[in-house]
């Protein structure tokens, strides 16, 4: 009877080894499996949108103007690299609206259900940084605020938009403005508002010029401030890398560095855009680039290096930078240029001129 009751207990000794062993294993399982549940919670039902990177293949400044603006005529093109954006439209309960509306007011605060209630997330990728905003501050949620306003929709309901970030930060290529486009289009998908109603681009237009082109991508040419659709292009379609530096630039002060010493565009230059016929007719200019390049050396590192690349054709600033592209006479050229670039301990990425535009992913 010892005897067994001795084995027994190596028996569960044994049992209880085993089970410790393999404990963190089973706690890693379970920590993927809850992050799949939420992952799903988040994607049932969710719209799928895409939200594409632009650059400038010609970028013209005029000077300072009275009001502080500057008159510009640019020609955006826009990229394969995009965002995806998952954004879920679901009404609110009537007894949590009451529960926190009385919360509310115990605290003093305002409740409102006549507006929705919007909340973002961004996450990185590949490499990517993902901007850690308050919701109210980041674009995507101004721009489907601005829409429940200017449609009266949205009300008692909650607006959840995941942004999976591949369009890095401070760089010219126009990630936060493409998001706008793509949420307010998401959204306006489940509220039954057609994407060529007119009230998506007086909406996009009152948040930034770049916000209303992504509403129609591919190629054009803008005047103005920046905000006036002048005239659709064919899209080039060559080969780009983009490449990145640390550190990035803030547009206001490159537009400050640059009233010090414009650098306007030549006769030359604006009557070869005139003749453009295509995208891939549009001189490369960018009025920025010179600025750019005082307030951060490094950007006149990558244009000097990138012009001594093989199979580099063309380098040009993307907008205010601190990106740069670079046109690459084939995919084989892009992918050795791109994998040099990163072993300078720059940021880079291939990718192509595309005609893609903020789109919502058709459901299956």
């Amino acid at each position: 009877m010892a005897e067994q009751n001795n084995n027994q207990g190596k028996d569960v000794g044994r049992s209880h080894q085993a089970l410790t062993q393999s404990a963190p294993v089973d706690m890693i399982a379970m920590a993927r499996e809850a992050t799949l549940r939420d992952q799903a919670a988040m994607y049932a039902g969710a719209t799928k949108a895409v939200a594409p990177a632009k650059v400038n293949l010609y970028l013209g400044v005029g000077e300072s103007r009275a009001d502080g603006y500057h008159d510009v005529t640019t020609v955006l093109q826009a990229l394969m690299l995009h965002d995806v954006l998952y954004v879920r439209v679901k009404d609110l309960d009537p007894v949590v609206v009451e529960y926190e509306r009385s919360l509310a007011e115990e605290k003093g605060q305002e409740y409102r259900t006549d507006v929705p209630q919007v909340r973002v997330i961004c996450v990185g990728s590949e490499g990517v940084e993902a901007p850690q905003l308050p919701s109210e501050q980041n674009l995507a949620c101004k721009a489907v605020m601005a829409l429940a306003e200017a449609t009266g929709k949205g009300q008692n309901q909650a607006i959840d938009i995941r942004i999976e970030k591949h369009i890095p930060m401070e760089a010219g290529l126009g990630g936060g403005s493409s998001d706008a486009a793509a949420a307010m289009l998401a959204v306006a998908d489940a509220w039954g508002i057609d994407a060529g109603d007119p009230v998506l681009t007086q909406v996009a237009a009152g948040l930034g010029a770049d916000v209303a082109f992504f509403l129609t991508g591919g190629c054009a040419q803008l005047d103005g401030v920046g905000e006036v659709l002048q005239r659709k292009l064919p899209a080039r379609k060559s080969n780009v890398v983009l490449v990145k530096p640390e550190g990035g630039l803030s547009t206001a002060q490159v537009y400050q560095e640059f009233d010090a010493a414009p650098d306007l565009p030549s006769a030359e230059v604006q009557e070869a855009l005139a003749a453009a016929g295509c995208g891939a007719e549009v001189p490369l200019f960018n009025g920025l680039a010179s600025t750019a390049e005082r307030l951060m050396p490094e950007l006149a590192r990558v244009r000097e290096w990138a012009a001594e690349q093989e199979g580099v054709t063309d380098v040009m600033l993307c907008g205010s930078g601190s990106a740069s592209f670079l046109v690459c006479s084939s995919f084989e050229d892009a992918c050795r240029v791109s994998a040099a670039a990163m072993a300078q301990g720059w940021w880079a990425r291939t990718t192509s001129f595309s005609s893609l535009r903020a789109a919502v992913v058709p459901k299956q």
